[in-house]
């Protein structure tokens, strides 16, 4: 028998642990990784008025003025990013202590001597086995819905951009 009677409550618990934490998880990076776009875009736009401007901006005298704005800038684009590395430790957390509840039904198990001790053993790696495989096939999972969010926002991008349907761009004879 594969899973045993008694394992079957803390394996459906688990499943349903899991299911609810792929889903918070999931809308909870996909806002996430908008809110770090559009920072990032704030950054990009500031870095690049302090450049095309920077003789105005010492001529006039609005280096530290200009200063203390780019920092504020600097500190929300950096605040998208602070809040996805909560999100992975957030998300590490639960998913070790999933794999604790795991090993935690199996010493339970053993004690109340449904299982032999040599039994734990084999189980206990198999959990620390499974903790591993969790984190990876998450952590491959995010970065493969990132990837595709990435595709979708250029295919948007290129199907919403309009055509330059005048392709007729031949240079007079008059010109040098």
């Amino acid at each position: 028998m594969l899973v045993g009677r008694h394992s079957i409550i803390p394996l459906l618990l688990l499943g349903s642990v899991l299911y609810t934490v792929q889903h918070f998880y999931t809308r909870a990076a996909r806002r996430l990784r908008l809110l770090d776009i559009k920072a990032k875009a704030t950054l990009h736009n500031n870095i690049y008025e302090d450049t095309s401007g920077i003789e105005h901006i010492r001529s006039f005298g609005w280096r530290s003025a200009r200063l203390r704005q780019s920092l504020a800038v600097i500190d929300r684009a950096q605040m998208a990013a602070y809040y996805m590395q909560a999100r992975r430790d957030w998300l590490a957390t639960v998913l070790q202590l999933c794999s604790a509840l795991l090993g935690g039904s199996l010493v339970f198990f053993t004690v109340t001597g449904v299982t032999s001790a040599s039994s734990l053993g084999m189980a206990l790696q198999g959990v620390l086995h499974i903790n591993w495989t969790l984190e990876k096939t998450v952590e491959r999972w995010a970065g493969l819905q990132a990837s595709l969010n990435i595709v979708r926002r250029i295919k948007e991008f290129v199907e919403e951009t309009p055509v330059e349907t005048d392709t007729d761009m031949d240079p007079e004879i008059s010109i040098p």
